[in-house]
C-alpha cells in the first residue's frame, strides 16, 4: 500500500473544494432527464486514500510499500491479536454459571490423546489361559473338594443305601435316625438338600431335621458337636404338618 506516485500527484494533501451538495451515495444518472453520473473529486480519493494508509502506519505500525498488497488486512489482523489477551482474570468473565454439576457425555476414541494406542496393547476379546499362566490357581483348585451325592432311599422303611450311609432307625411315629457308616464325620461337611416322603398310602408328607420344621440343612450343631455318626429326621404331612409314619422315604444328603 502507497500513496498515488503519478507525475500529477501533489507533495502535500490539498484543501477540500468549496462543493455544493449532501453527503450521499453514488448514482448512474439519467440520460432521459440529463443528469450525469456521480464523479468523485481528488478530495474523495485522496480520503479514502488516508484512511487505508493510516490503518497501515497507525494501525498496523508498519511503514507503507508499493510492492506489498496485503498490508491493510495484516494490520487489521495485529491490532485484534494484540487487542485480545492471552488470559482472562476469573472475575472478569461475564454471565458464568453459578454451578457445574456433573452431566453425561461420550468421547470418541480419536478424541482421547493415547487411548487408542492403549486399546491396540490390550488382549483381543475371547482368550483364554493355562492354568499354569495364572499365579497360585493349580493350589486353590487342589485345595477344592469335589462334592458327592450320598443317598438314602427306603421302603417301606427297609434300608436300601448307596456310599456310606448305614440303617434307618424307627423312634415312633414318623422319628427316624440315619446312621453315617465309617464313624463320625464332620457335620460342617453334610447338607441335607432335598427329601421327600409318602405318609400312609397317598398322603404327601415332608421330612425335615427333627425339630426344625424346615427343609434343609446342616447336619449336626455345628461348633457345639463338630463332629456327628448319625442324624434324625421327622416326616410330617404336606397339608396338616403333623408327624406321621412314612411309607416311603427318600434323603438327598449333599457333602461338600
Amino acid at each position: 500500500m502507497e500513496r498515488v506516485t503519478r507525475s500529477s500527484a501533489l507533495p502535500e494533501l490539498p484543501a477540500r473544494p468549496d462543493v455544493e451538495g449532501n453527503p450521499g451515495f453514488f448514482g448512474p444518472g439519467d440520460k432521459t432527464t440529463g443528469t450525469p453520473a456521480s464523479v468523485p473529486g481528488y478530495e474523495w480519493f485522496n480520503m479514502v486514500q488516508e484512511e487505508l494508509c493510516n490503518v497501515v502506519t497507525q494501525l498496523g505500525g508498519a511503514p507503507l510499500s508499493g510492492d506489498v498488497y496485503d498490508q491493510v488486512a495484516n494490520a487489521i489482523l495485529v491490532a485484534i491479536s494484540q487487542a485480545v489477551p492471552d488470559s482472562i482474570d476469573w472475575v472478569n468473565v461475564l454471565n458464568k454459571p453459578g454451578s457445574y454439576p456433573p452431566a453425561g457425555h461420550g468421547h470418541a476414541v480419536a478424541d482421547v490423546a493415547g487411548l487408542q494406542a492403549a486399546l491396540d496393547g490390550k488382549s483381543v476379546t475371547g482368550h483364554g489361559h493355562a492354568v499354569a499362566d495364572v499365579a497360585g490357581l493349580q493350589s486353590l483348585l487342589n485345595a477344592i473338594r469335589q462334592p458327592r451325592l450320598l443317598l438314602v432311599l427306603s421302603e417301606g422303611i427297609t434300608q436300601i443305601s448307596q456310599y456310606n450311609v448305614g440303617g434307618i432307625v424307627y423312634h415312633g411315629p414318623g422319628d427316624y435316625t440315619v446312621n453315617m457308616m465309617g464313624g463320625a464325620v464332620s457335620s460342617e461337611n453334610f447338607i441335607l438338600l432335598g427329601m421327600t416322603g409318602e405318609v400312609g398310602s397317598s398322603d404327601g408328607g415332608i421330612v425335615c431335621l427333627k425339630d426344625s420344621n424346615s427343609i434343609g440343612g446342616e447336619i449336626g450343631s455345628g461348633a457345639a458337636d463338630p463332629t456327628v455318626n448319625s442324624f434324625r429326621v421327622q416326616c410330617l404331612h404336606a397339608s396338616t404338618g403333623s408327624r406321621a409314619d412314612a411309607s416311603r422315604l427318600f434323603l438327598a444328603i449333599f457333602e461338600v
